[in-house]
């Protein structure tokens, strides 16, 4: 029996975490999102999971963060921008 297969009971002293993945790429990328410190959260959460709700959806615990997270690449991607047109100050059409 392999037991790298085997999956997590209770009585199962043989299961690892590392035995649900499927190859060294899929561990890689589960160590670098564990590294990627996580930034300051700049949504608002409640007005997040409203939008959510309001669409007749629930919203997963790690929603809030993963928006704000695309709101970091949003106004980094802004912040170049500005900089690449020598202005100091960053405008709408940035994004």
């Amino acid at each position: 029996m392999d037991r790298s297969c085997v999956a997590p009971t209770t009585s199962n002293r043989y299961f690892s975490p590392r035995s649900y993945a499927t190859n060294k790429e899929d561990l890689d990328m589960a160590k670098k999102k564990k590294a990627k410190k996580a930034r300051e959260v700049v949504v608002v959460g409640s007005k997040v999971k409203d939008v959510v709700r309001s669409a007749g959806f629930r919203s997963d615990g790690e929603l809030v963060q993963a928006v704000s997270e695309k709101v970091h690449d949003m106004l980094e991607a802004a912040l170049a921008r500005t900089e690449s047109n020598k202005r100091g100050t960053v405008r709408p059409h940035d994004l």
